[in-house]
């Protein structure tokens, strides 16, 4: 009798060390994007509508291994997406921008990365009278 409660014992052991090695391997990773825009216009992206002095978020979840998210395993909310056009009050656009692009949304290095925990981090993308000033336009 005794040898059979030595034999679960032994097995669930083992299912719980191997268990929770597999476990941490893959976690899921948060990436929140406030969209701070300090500039007098309106700014819509995609289906983001930024009013004056507002700011609006797009949170994004990424599964990836590891213990602990490092800033270099995100990526930009609009990253899978070649270009995009912003446009300032619906009459001045930046069009085509990419990814190398100066000040570009789609560049995940030009926002301000602040981790939040082990798992998060927050990057906040500033649009800025420059950015309206670059504008041209809207075809």
């Amino acid at each position: 009798m005794l040898q059979r409660y030595l034999i679960i014992g032994l097995i669930m052991s083992i299912t719980f060390i191997f268990g929770g090695c597999i476990r941490d391997d893959f976690r899921d990773w948060y990436g929140e994007c406030p969209y701070l825009n300090s500039t007098n216009h309106h700014i819509n992206i995609d289906t983001i509508n930024i009013p004056p002095k507002t700011t609006k978020i797009k949170t994004r979840t990424y599964r990836i291994t590891g213990k602990r998210s490092d800033v270099s395993n995100y990526a930009s909310s609009y990253d899978n997406i070649p270009t995009y056009n912003i446009k300032f009050n619906n009459s001045k656009c930046l069009m085509d921008v990419k990814k190398n692009d100066e000040n570009s949304i789609i560049n995940i290095k030009n926002y301000t990365a602040e981790r939040v925990n082990d798992v998060t981090y927050k990057f906040t993308y500033t649009f800025t009278e420059a950015d309206y000033h670059r504008a041209a336009n809207c075809p």
